[in-house]
């Protein structure tokens, strides 16, 4: 390294050092900057207080004013006595109620316009800009205008009512403001997934909103308190005849009582008003919970058992676009049932019509033999295990678990009694106590499986369950929920993306494409036995050919492609094919085998295409060699790693793919 730095041009060197060389006191020079910033913050904030505190000390003769003139307690002694300092002790009982009155209000009505605003409405921009404009206006203004509309009604000027009013404008936009931020931090999911284990509207809000928002709600009464106790400018022309502790600590400094200031100013009214405030109107009830309570739905179902048929189910958020769009499946009683297909195919929303958080726009979804469209999700006797696992934060394990007995009224020594076994089930034992960040993303997928499996559903829907896990973790969790399943003996329905999840779980795998369903089997019927080019592909393991047919020999037919002879492919269930046809064939990659050039293709092979080695990636048991193939085609081969690797081909190599005769496969 000396030697390099050696010969470094000389130039360079000074630049160098420049750049590594610290500044004073190893610091970086904006550390000082911002130290002298905050110098002059603190002083800015304490200095103030300081002066008045050390003031308080002088002798009568100094007034508050420096330099100081002698010492004495004569302040403190006056402040108890009140022999000059007027009435320290009402005012301060005046500030406090008012207040506590103020915060109140302030938390109530923020909490409430906060779940108000949860949805959007025609003119909500225009209803929030007027709930904050005040904030924007001059406190001494708004004061006076307080005032003004009292006289206009005919209402006296007091601390109590007067002073109320004044301090809500200022109150409550900042209540409102920081329960907004608040709420725009809480996942809706909780809510749902609440709903979802039988809590009513009500019980969500008072067991899993409000413990949630505890902090922001406790920042709103905070700020509410704060801003009231303090408030000067606003209950200056309102408070009346009695001053709050702002108003007396005034009023003492100038030696005079500014009340009797404002009533030689502006005359005496004794006209009272009582109460300026309106009762809170009742909520208004559920509507979902009303039309259940019209229509006489009993809270369980008839029937225990988990066969699921949809028929024709369709569903338009807008009225014009369906995302799922008559849907026909039948799942019977105790399967284990996979949706899969690309983001945005409709498979969640499915799963969504299912569960109860969504109504289908069309059709019908029949469990147990009965029609449960328009049922809350309790009601239909399913439980939803949600992506993201929807775990209450502020919950312990064995709460989380044990909350769909609670909000049923079970008594507590049951719940956690029963909430215990369940916890047994998943291995969470020594995890009980725990709260859900203290857990991996494995623990918390037990939990959330636990606490839908409680509530005895005879479905249990799965949106996405290992999608945030790694691979390994993936794998031992799919083990998991089969053997839940199996002991559980219930009606699994899951929701993937991915392939091999699918196949691994499902005794019926639903592909699906821009919200039909394009193919539901068996998973080695599906994978081995694709119907169309879209299923081959998307399943994955299979190579997709195109050709015109060139030949028909009664059980199978040629395809003209870039083999010598064609691609003999055996008709099966293709009922009609006829010379010129445009037809796709689909060929597994774990069948098809590479041949160098001029060697002997293996027995029961008769189909060879040239092709050029693109790219080779090692996947462990086999090699991925992909090709050349064909111009518009992907075509890869599965070479068993043994035999790759007694004979290795390299990328550029010439080979030709073969495979058996009967193993092309006809799409529709």
């Amino acid at each position: 390294m000396s030697a390099a730095l050696a010969d470094m041009p000389e130039t360079a060197a000074p630049a160098t050092r420049k750049a590594i060389a610290p500044s004073k006191g190893g610091r970086p020079w904006t550390f000082y900057v911002l130290a002298t910033l905050f110098g002059f913050y603190v002083i800015a904030l304490y200095g103030p207080m300081f002066c008045i505190y050390v003031l308080s000390f002088q002798d009568i003769r100094g007034g508050l004013v420096f330099p100081m003139k002698g010492h004495s307690l004569h302040w403190f002694v006056d402040l108890f006595t009140q022999v000059r300092t007027g009435d320290v002790k009402g005012s301060f009982d005046r500030s406090i109620k008012l207040a506590v009155i103020v915060t109140v209000i302030t938390v109530v009505v923020s909490f409430l316009a906060g779940l108000g605003f949860r949805k959007r409405f025609r003119g909500d921009t225009v209803v929030f800009y007027m709930m904050i404009g005040s904030l924007v206006a001059p406190g001494l203004v708004l004061g006076r205008g307080t005032g003004l509309l009292f006289q206009a009604l005919g209402l006296n000027a007091s601390w109590y009512t007067s002073a109320l009013g004044a301090q809500l404008s200022w109150t409550l936009p900042f209540g409102v403001l920081v329960m907004f931020a608040v709420m725009s931090r809480f996942n809706h999911v909780w809510e749902e997934a609440a709903y979802d284990l039988g809590a009513s509207r009500w019980q969500s809000i008072w067991l899993v909103m409000i413990p949630v928002l505890v902090p922001g709600i406790v920042a709103v009464a905070l700020f509410g308190f704060t801003l009231s106790y303090d408030e000067f400018a606003r209950s200056l022309q309102t408070a009346g005849s009695l001053n709050t502790l702002p108003l007396e600590i005034w009023s003492m400094t100038l030696k005079c009582h500014l009340a009797l200031a404002l009533r030689a100013r502006h005359g005496d009214d004794h006209r009272l008003i009582h109460r300026h405030w309106r009762e809170p109107g009742q909520h208004r009830a559920d509507p979902e919970e009303a039309r259940q309570q019209r229509k006489g739905l009993s809270w369980n179902m008839k029937s225990d058992r988990g066969d699921i048929e949809l028929a024709g189910v369709g569903k338009s958020f807008d009225g014009a676009t369906y995302v799922v769009d008559g849907v026909n499946l039948k799942i019977a009683d105790g399967a284990y049932c996979c949706f899969i297909g690309p983001s945005g195919c409709g498979k969640t929303t499915i799963l969504r019509m299912i569960a109860g958080h969504e109504d289908p726009t069309a059709g019908e979804i029949v469990i147990g033999g009965q029609n449960v469209v328009g049922l809350a999700p309790a009601q239909r006797r399913t439980a939803m295990m949600f992506q993201s696992y929807a775990l209450f934060p502020h919950l312990t394990v064995r709460d989380n678990i044990a909350f769909a007995l609670r909000v049923r009224g079970m008594s507590k020594t049951d719940r956690l009694r029963a909430a215990d076994v369940m916890i047994e089930k998943v291995r969470l034992t020594q995890f009980a106590d725990r709260l859900p960040a203290q857990l991996s993303g494995g623990q918390q997928q037990r939990v959330a499986l636990a606490r839908a499996a409680i509530t005895e559903p005879r479905v249990l829907l799965l949106d996405e369950p290992l999608s945030a896990l790694d691979e390994q973790l993936r794998v031992q969790m799919r083990q998991e929920l089969r053997r839940m399943q199996r002991e559980l003996g219930i009606t699994f329905i899951h929701v993937t993306h991915t392939q091999l999840e699918a196949i691994a779980l499902a005794d019926l795998v639903v592909v699906m494409e821009q919200g039909k369903i394009k193919q539901a089997g068996a998973a080695r019927d599906v994978y081995a036995h694709p119907h169309d080019r879209y299923v081959a592909e998307f399943m994955g393991g299979q190579n997709v050919l195109s050709g015109r047919v060139e030949k028909v020999n009664g059980a199978s037919f040629t395809l003209a492609q870039a083999a010598p002879s064609g691609i003999e492919v055996p008709l099966q269930a293709r009922s009609t094919v006829s010379v010129g046809d445009k037809v796709d064939i689909a060929v597994r990659r774990d069948d098809v085998a590479l041949v160098r050039p001029g060697r002997e293709l293996p027995p029961g092979c008769s189909t060879s295409l040239p092709s050029r080695v693109l790219a080779i990636e090692y996947q462990g048991y086999f090699v991925k060699v992909m090709l050349d193939t064909g111009p518009d085609d992907e075509f890869v081969a599965y070479v068993p790693e043994k035999t790759f690797f007694a004979d290795p081909f390299i990328v550029g190599d010439v080979v030709m793919a073969t495979w058996a005769t009967g193993s092309a496969l006809p799409l529709a």
